[in-house]
């Protein structure tokens, strides 16, 4: 059984504490969309690429809870535009996707690296304006738009 400080020492105890629960909430993920691109590909399509980036050092879930299936994964969302297709890329200037063939407009991202980039594109029809939205049940929202 632990034991507990004596009284003179319980303010120490508390900062240390809080000084560790600050520095660990400093550490949890932020994502944002860095970059949308637009490239036309002909007769009315278009390729839309994005990069997203978690600058903080701590995963959007931790390897356990992806292995087990413990919560939903992250969203990489376009809209605004009729998509044909879409995926995740493993390279950012790569020209192969790992395509989602069922919604393709709502990209399913197991986790999200600390300190990373998760690279993204669609083909969709017509040239609206959209935008790009991750959703992340621990890494939180971000949303950017292409003008």
């Amino acid at each position: 059984m632990g034991r507990i400080p004596p009284s003179f020492l319980l303010e120490e105890e508390c900062h240390r504490n809080m000084a560790f629960t600050l520095f660990n909430a400093d550490m949890l993920p932020a994502l944002s969309v860095e970059e949308i691109t637009r490239k036309p590909l002909g007769n009315g399509l278009y390729e839309i690429d994005a990069v997203i980036r978690n600058s903080k050092p701590m995963p959007t879930k931790a390897d356990v809870d992806v292995q087990n299936r413990l919560s939903l994964p992250d969203h990489i969302t376009i809209k605004g535009a009729k998509v044909i297709t879409g995926g995740i890329k493993e390279q950012r200037f790569a020209n192969e996707i790992n395509e989602q063939k069922i919604n393709p407009a709502s990209l399913a991202v197991p986790r999200i690296e600390g300190n990373s980039f998760v690279y993204v594109a669609w083909v969709v029809k017509g040239n609206n304006k959209v935008s790009v939205e991750v959703d992340s049940p621990k890494g939180g929202k971000a949303v950017k738009q292409l003008k």
